[in-house]
């Protein structure tokens, strides 16, 4: 690899070896999501994984929003996006 700066190594490099910070895979209303714990059962969104397309819009799926969840595997209620899909669709 060829690396062409004026900037110093040390600032261009600065942090090549850090790993990201622990993220939790959870579900929260039908939505997989990719989160950074920030207090027992609160996590910042950093993804989303799976979810329907609308989702993707929704300002409070938004990456940097705040969402509750808790490490019990209550079963959380379903988003429904109000599309029904075909029987025939595998």
């Amino acid at each position: 690899m060829s690396l062409y700066t004026v900037m110093p190594h040390e600032l261009v490099f600065d942090g090549w070896d850090h790993a990201p910070g622990p993220f939790l895979d959870i579900t929260v209303r039908g939505v997989t999501m990719r989160v950074r714990p920030v207090a027992p059962g609160i996590g910042t969104i950093e993804r989303l994984l799976s979810a329907p397309l609308d989702c993707y819009l929704k300002p409070e799926f938004a990456p940097g929003q705040t969402v509750s969840y808790t490490d019990d595997p209550a079963p959380s209620p379903s988003y429904d996006s109000g599309f029904e899909a075909s029987p025939y669709l595998p």
